[in-house]
């Protein structure tokens, strides 16, 4: 059984080459950082980051082509203006430090362009990837982002847990699990 685990999580970690982001990704203020809407106007005066604050759960990076806003997004925080350099890591407000907006356009969705956030491997801990890749393929197979760090926490750090036996379960594809997960079934972690 163990050997099944393995051998599932070794083909789930090398076949994520440039993995989206979950929660993995964050930045560095290099100025002050207001929250704005898809025009890029600024929603309020608070200052939501200042410079050198640790700007985390980076997820996307978005394009506005009719106002030439652009902007970046973090999960639970904002969305904050940001344009990006050609090397998809440093912009005029911050700068990345584990991730890059990919430059290829992910999805459009009421004109505004959406980029994927990719993780460069190189940047993070073995243990941070590992979370990060099985949250991700959580999320892929259907389970909320908060549910997916739930379930990759327990499946890590409480393997004998149920939560994570429902989840390896998920992981090595049993169709009544992933068909729960996807039904959003409460009781399955709890």
């Amino acid at each position: 059984m163990f050997a099944r685990v393995a051998y599932f999580l070794a083909i789930l970690l090398f076949s994520i080459s440039a993995a989206s982001s979950a929660d993995i990704c964050y930045g560095i203020a290099s100025t002050t950082l207001q929250s704005v809407n898809s025009d890029g106007e600024i929603l309020n005066d608070d200052a939501y980051y200042h410079r050198g604050d640790n700007v985390g759960a980076i997820t996307q990076y978005n394009v506005n082509p009719r106002t030439g806003a652009a902007f970046i997004c973090s999960h639970g925080g904002g969305c904050y203006a940001f344009k990006v350099s050609a090397d998809g890591m440093h912009g005029d407000t911050l700068d990345l430090i584990n991730c890059r907006v990919n430059p290829k356009v992910s999805s459009v969705d009421d004109g505004i362009e959406y980029h994927d956030i990719d993780v460069v491997r190189s940047k993070n801990s073995k243990s941070a990837l590992r979370q990060d890749d099985i949250e991700n393929r959580l999320i892929d197979l259907g389970a909320c982002s908060a549910c997916a760090g739930t379930m990759a926490n327990s499946y890590i750090r409480h393997p004998r847990s149920r939560c994570a036996a429902f989840t390896r379960s998920v992981l090595e594809g049993n169709p009544v699990a992933i068909k729960r997960l996807s039904d959003g079934d409460a009781d399955a972690c709890n």
